[in-house]
């Protein structure tokens, strides 16, 4: 018997039948396909998404600019010109203490919506600075004598 094994030989064959494919891996193709689909149109939504939402700070950044040359070429030389003749009437008795004070609130209320336009105008940029990844305004330059100075 010894002699008898050595000379034999083994062959094995296998192969696989797609019995199950119609209910399971056809199945498991249309949501491979569906999920690649829904991953495309969410890039498509995101995108667009946010090239509106740059579109909305554009134009909140142009508003605030303008608003902010508005105001400080025309509204407050004017309300400082109207505290100025209230203050001259005041002095020579021609209006009462009240008309001075609400031209000097008024000057003061422009001032603040200054302050919120520029406000505004910082937030706008930056987070267009963050959709755009891109910096807007060039940093300023570093004082003499910090660390980031290059004497």
């Amino acid at each position: 018997m010894d002699a008898g094994t050595d000379h034999m030989v083994s062959l094995m064959v296998g192969f696989r039948l797609p019995i199950w494919a119609g209910s399971r891996q056809l199945a498991m193709r249309r949501e491979t396909h569906a999920m690649r689909d829904m991953a495309s149109a969410d890039l498509a939504a995101m995108a667009a998404t946010t090239r509106g939402r740059v579109g909305e700070l554009d134009a909140e950044v142009h508003r605030d600019l303008t608003l902010l040359q508005l105001y400080r070429t025309t509204v407050l030389p004017q309300a400082g010109a109207t505290v100025a003749s209230a203050m001259t009437a005041y002095r020579v008795g021609g209006v009462d203490f009240m008309t001075l004070l609400d031209a000097r609130m008024g000057e003061n209320r422009y001032r603040q919506e200054v302050a919120r336009f520029e406000g505004e105008l910082g937030r706008a940029i930056a987070e267009l600075e963050m959709l755009v990844a891109t910096d807007l305004l060039s940093p300023p330059a570093p004082l003499p004598g910090t660390p980031g100075d290059a004497r």
